[in-house]
């Protein structure tokens, strides 16, 4: 019984539009079969004597009873899936408004000379710790490799990225001259390479509803004693707060 109820709601969701129409609930059809419903077994309990009528006659309204039933179950279907699709409409159209808004805000924010640091610290990367591979991974930008393994991935405790997410006490981890890309914050070959242009970063852990989420980190192609003072440490650390307030509010992720 219950699969043919179901090929039956299959073929009343996919019925042809001229069925559609001619099924379309309006107002008036709805008062209409609710008064039939109610009305009919209404009328037959307050005159007894009705029973009474020839049993083709009662099994034609009894019939006509049912065919309207099913009718208001299939329409109250009808209009659950139609909140279902608007539902999932309004999420869609949602989730892409929100991804436009962090896009824009994300750009405004992460460009050189931004919250007061030097012009020529000009790379920036968001890091968001990825649960399910247990590592740093960059949230923005992102870099179109062509399937190659992205060196900008970190395991916690690994370059500067990973030991600012590992710093207990959030504190701004900065590296500069060789030891950027020599390997003595376990850096890979491949990450030694792609690095080795750079003469300084500087690496914070960002923080979440319920602790730390990811990591941002910036670069300089030049050695600059900037985040080794007072003034550097606020600017870098007020860069790191705006983006926190991005992410708990406009992003959505298992991991944040």
């Amino acid at each position: 019984m219950r699969e043919q109820w179901a090929a039956f709601m299959k073929w009343w969701t996919n019925r042809p539009p001229a069925l559609r129409r001619w099924t379309r609930v309006t107002r008036t059809r709805a008062v209409a079969a609710g008064v039939f419903l109610i009305g009919v077994p209404a009328f037959f309990a307050v005159f007894p004597s009705w029973s009474d009528w020839n049993v083709w006659v009662r099994s034609a309204i009894l019939a006509v009873w049912v065919i309207v039933a099913l009718g208001a179950v299939a329409a109250s279907l009808d209009a659950d899936e139609i909140v279902k699709r608007l539902s999932k409409v309004h999420a869609e159209e949602e989730s892409r408004l929100r991804e436009s808004a962090v896009r824009v805000i994300m750009k405004a924010l992460v460009r050189p000379g931004t919250q007061g640091l030097p012009e020529h610290f000009d790379e920036f990367t968001v890091y968001v710790y990825s649960n399910e591979a247990g590592r740093l991974e960059p949230w923005y930008p992102k870099k179109d490799l062509r399937g190659e393994e992205d060196p900008r991935v970190f395991a916690p405790g690994n370059g500067a990225t990973g030991a600012a997410w590992d710093s207990e006490t959030s504190e701004i981890i900065v590296v500069r001259g060789s030891e950027v890309a020599n390997g003595v914050y376990g850096l890979s070959e491949a990450q030694q390479t792609y690095y080795a242009s750079y003469e300084t970063v500087a690496s914070v852990a960002l923080m979440g509803v319920r602790g730390k989420v990811g990591v941002l980190t910036v670069l300089s192609r030049e050695d600059d004693s900037f985040f080794e003072s007072d003034g550097g440490q606020h600017c870098f650390r007020a860069l790191a707060e705006t983006i926190e307030v991005v992410l708990k509010t406009l992003v959505r992720s298992s991991n944040l």
